[in-house]
């Protein structure tokens, strides 16, 4: 069971990660800066410096953010919808990049989302 556990905030802190990426992909898109990704919560252990940006390691890993200028251009709506959007975008993609693994049994499924598992006779 301590196992599950550790796969689910694995997996929790993978997803946030390439959540928050997404954002940072979607802002750099939009022509916003990016100032900084900042990757948990406490004292900070480490910095990076990646494709111009730094990015931030903190002891707790409790969240990721993206901490990015916004472009003064017109149309704001629009850009600010584009980074919006880009985060679940990302996360969409990872769940299907990670949709055969989970349906084979290599990776622990949290939830199947009504997908049976191959049956014994099958080979």
């Amino acid at each position: 069971m301590v196992v599950f556990y550790l796969w689910l905030f694995a997996g929790g802190l993978i997803a946030g990660a390439v959540h928050q990426v997404g954002h940072a992909i979607g802002a750099r898109l939009a022509g916003s800066r990016i100032l900084s990704v900042v990757f948990g919560r406490g004292r900070r252990i480490g910095k990076l410096n990646l494709a111009g940006v730094p990015w931030v390691f903190h002891a707790l890993p409790l969240g990721v953010a993206v901490i990015h200028q916004r472009n003064p251009r017109p149309p704001f709506a629009a850009r600010a919808a584009g980074i919006a959007v880009a985060g679940p975008a990302a996360n969409l993609l990872l769940a299907i990049a990670m949709t055969p693994f989970a349906v084979r049994g290599s990776v622990p499924a949290v939830c199947t989302l009504g997908m049976s598992s191959p049956s014994a006779s099958e080979p």
